[in-house]
């Protein structure tokens, strides 16, 4: 089978062989924690079992990424 530009369909990294489809639909990062919605807020409040001002210290001083969030609080 071939893609629109007629070239074999091989596996690998993007743009080598292979056609790279772009959108400008930008597809939500599930690894961040935007505080700027009210449903992320709710539901790492309830994940972390932290209020939403313990949620909001540990972003300032870990950062927005699951992982480095999450590694905060559980230090403390």
């Amino acid at each position: 089978m071939r893609n629109e530009f007629h070239e074999p369909i091989r596996p690998g990294r993007p743009g080598h062989g292979r056609a790279v489809m772009t959108s400008s639909v930008r597809m939500p990062d599930y690894w961040r924690i935007d505080l700027s919605q009210p449903w992320q807020v709710r539901f790492w409040t309830r994940e972390f079992d932290v209020t939403e001002e313990q949620l909001r210290e540990a972003l300032r001083e870990a950062g927005d990424h699951v992982g480095d969030v999450r590694a905060h609080l559980e230090r403390r």
